[in-house]
C-alpha cells in the first residue's frame, strides 16, 4: 500500500469549508462554525473555485441554460458533487501548493 497525495491539494481551511458544505451546512452556518464572517466564507469559496478551475478545467463545462448570476452556485454544486465521490481529496497532505 502506498500514499497517493490528493490531486487538488486543498489547504486545510478549504477542506474544512468543503467538508461542512458536504454535510449540508449553508455559508452562514459555516461562517458561524469556523468563526469567520459570511464574506470570509464567500472569499474562501472564490479561491476554491479558482484553484479547481486551474486543476480541473473540464469540471466546469459551460451550461447554456445557467443564469450568469447563479454561475457561482452552479460551480459549487459541481465541486461538491465531484468531491462527494472522491473523499480522498479531502485528506490532509504535507505539501504546499
Amino acid at each position: 500500500m502506498y500514499y497517493t497525495p490528493p490531486k487538488l491539494r486543498l489547504v486545510p481551511r478549504e477542506q474544512k469549508v468543503i467538508s461542512l458544505a458536504l454535510s449540508g451546512l449553508t455559508d452562514t452556518d459555516i461562517a458561524e462554525k469556523l468563526g469567520m464572517s459570511h464574506d470570509g466564507v464567500r472569499q474562501r469559496w472564490k479561491r476554491i473555485i479558482e484553484h479547481i478551475e486551474d486543476e480541473l478545467p473540464d469540471l466546469f463545462t459551460p451550461d447554456g441554460d445557467v443564469n450568469p448570476a447563479k454561475r457561482g452556485l452552479e460551480k459549487r454544486r459541481k465541486i461538491l458533487a465531484y468531491l462527494s465521490t472522491r473523499p480522498s481529496e479531502l485528506r490532509p497532505f504535507h505539501l504546499k501548493r
